[in-house]
């Protein structure tokens, strides 16, 4: 049960948001539970050419659709019911909100470096209402700088510093090349499988097509 509008003026905008996103998942998985019953109902039944049902179960009936489709309905109604005093604290309020890309940089929600539909996104409801500078003093190089261009750059670590072998993402050597071009006389698109050579640290490891050894563990297989 969510709280009384005076209770939620005194809240935060981290601990409005704590509360809302979940339920925001919440309906988001609901509506895919919704297509996915009115693609099964389409998949299931057909039309014949006298108008009548025709079912590819027969064993499946039109009211178990119906219903599943009716008590999704009902669920998504009920948590919208329950995210609207936290969506009218925002509406009233506005404060600003940021998303993350899992494994990767804080951004404010229209970066041009994100791609709609396709780019993978989390919300975070602990940086809800923190101004860019507050941003860049939690989350550091965490942020983008395409969104805080104040934000410090993290240093890139070489493979070693990563655990990789050192010798991750080199062009091969020459004795490599030309074990390599012995080996697959005809090059790379004759092959389904990628073309492997012997790292410096004992490992089979396969070649990018820029012809650079492929990131691995030392005397791990790739």
């Amino acid at each position: 049960m969510t709280r009384s509008t005076a209770a939620l003026s005194a809240q935060s905008p981290a601990e409005i948001d704590g509360q809302l996103y979940p339920i925001l998942d919440r309906i988001a998985k609901l509506y895919s539970s919704l297509h996915e019953y009115k693609f099964l109902l389409g998949e299931e039944c057909r039309i014949d050419g006298h108008g009548k049902e025709r079912w590819n179960d027969p064993g499946v009936q039109r009211t178990n659709f119906e219903e599943s489709l009716a008590d999704t309905g009902n669920d998504i109604a009920k948590a919208e019911h329950e995210a609207l005093p936290y969506e009218e604290q925002w509406e009233r309020r506005r404060w600003t909100r940021y998303i993350v890309v899992p494994g990767g940089h804080l951004h404010f929600r229209q970066c041009h470096t994100l791609t709609p539909g396709r780019t993978m996104i989390g919300q975070v409801a602990e940086a809800s209402g923190l101004t860019p500078v507050e941003v860049i003093a939690k989350y550091d190089a965490t942020a983008c700088t395409h969104c805080f261009p104040d934000a410090p750059v993290a240093p890139k670590k070489t493979p070693a510093e990563e655990g990789f072998c050192g010798h991750s993402g080199q062009p091969m050597t020459q004795a490599q090349r030309d074990t390599l071009n012995a080996r697959y006389p005809s090059g790379w698109h004759n092959f389904a499988v990628a073309r492997t050579v012997r790292c410096e640290c004992g490992a089979h490891v396969s070649i990018t097509k820029t012809d650079k050894i492929r990131k691995h563990k030392p005397g791990s297989q790739t």
